[in-house]
């Protein structure tokens, strides 16, 4: 709505413009093809302005539904009127990946749109830095020293970043499986990190990225809750029941 109030705006400011300078010049002015351009170009960035928020909308959409208990995820669905809306999420959300529930280890995959993010941002700062880098070994004359310095600057901080999301990635082929014995967090290559219900635990809250963490108060045992899980909001709630946790809040831990 905001997009086509906008164009509406822009179609009457580029015909009262034109209109205004026949009038001065006594003619159609000679630049009249710029101004046409530059409006078709400013209509065209409201569209592109306008698919993005709705893109962004919809992620948001998915991403809000992806983290619920599969049964409340469906229920959600099922309160939209819009059938051709309900099937669009419904499908998305299929895509993101489904938690397998209702076994006596229910187990909790990071979801599609997580893993698919964090490889094209690899490959986009692992690219950066090795032409940055490539760039400055084999012409390193045509770089004066100030921007050289700033180009090694700039290839590093994308090499450091590339290597973080690389441990990443391979974080997000982990599950995160919960049962009335513990919680437990099994890597790609079969390694299991498993914290039973019985020791002392802390449940903490961290604002980026968003996660709970549970530990064992005075070991280093950390198996974090990501919010990138799917299905994360039921595997919580189980946390919070099995582990004997009568409340968390944003501000503090809870143990």
């Amino acid at each position: 709505m905001l997009a086509s109030n906008i164009r509406v705006v822009l179609a009457i400011s580029y015909v009262l413009l034109l209109a205004w300078r026949s009038r001065v010049e006594g003619h159609i002015p000679e630049y009249w093809w710029i101004v046409i351009g530059i409006y078709f170009l400013s209509v065209q960035l409201t569209r592109w302005g306008e698919t993005l928020w709705e893109r962004w909308q919809l992620q948001r959409a998915v991403r809000s539904l992806r983290m619920l208990d599969p049964a409340a995820k469906d229920v959600a669905l099922k309160r939209m009127w819009s059938s051709s809306a309900r099937y669009e999420l419904g499908e998305l959300i299929k895509d993101e990946g489904e938690p397998e529930t209702g076994d006596p280890i229910e187990r909790y995959p990071f979801t599609r749109s997580a893993k698919v993010q964090s490889t094209v941002a690899f490959w986009l700062l692992a690219a950066s830095a090795t032409t940055v880098f490539a760039a400055l070994v084999t012409v390193p004359q045509r770089f004066a020293a100030a921007f050289g310095w700033l180009g090694w600057v700039v290839a590093v901080i994308c090499a450091i970043g590339a290597g973080v999301l690389r441990r990443r990635l391979s974080f997000l082929d982990s599950v995160l499986e919960v049962s009335r014995f513990g919680l437990a967090q099994v890597d790609s290559d079969g390694t299991r990190h498993a914290i039973l219900w019985t020791a002392p635990l802390l449940l903490q809250y961290h604002r980026w990225p968003k996660r709970f963490e549970l530990k064992v108060r005075g070991r280093r045992d950390t198996i974090r809750l990501d919010f990138d899980r799917a299905g994360i909001d039921r595997a919580f709630r189980l946390t919070l029941d099995y582990g004997g946790f009568p409340d968390v809040t944003k501000t503090g831990d809870a143990a």
